[in-house]
């Protein structure tokens, strides 16, 4: 079976399946392999760092932080926003 016909069986299942599939897919992928396959940079020491930095912040002040359905609404409104600026110029 090859990639494509996984993708459209995969899609035959329900949004919560398929969520619950890529997950185990994701899981299975050993980290020290999950570059070789892909064009994916490797974390710099820098960028490792800012995450780290992040989540810190998340976990020492978890109520400063918003459910993801209301950031993605807010950058689709900002994204909106930029695009009609742009294109009424």
């Amino acid at each position: 079976m090859n990639a494509r016909t996984l993708f459209d069986e995969a899609m035959k299942l329900t949004p919560v399946e398929r969520k619950a599939l890529a997950n185990r897919i994701l899981r299975s992928i050993d980290a020290k392999d999950s570059n070789e396959d892909t064009d994916e940079p490797e974390l710099t020491p820098e960028l490792k760092s800012e995450l780290d930095r992040r989540l810190n912040l998340i976990e020492k002040h978890p109520e400063r932080g918003i459910p993801w359905d209301v950031a993605m609404k807010k950058l689709e409104a900002t994204l909106k926003s930029m695009k009609h600026k742009k294109c009424s110029k």
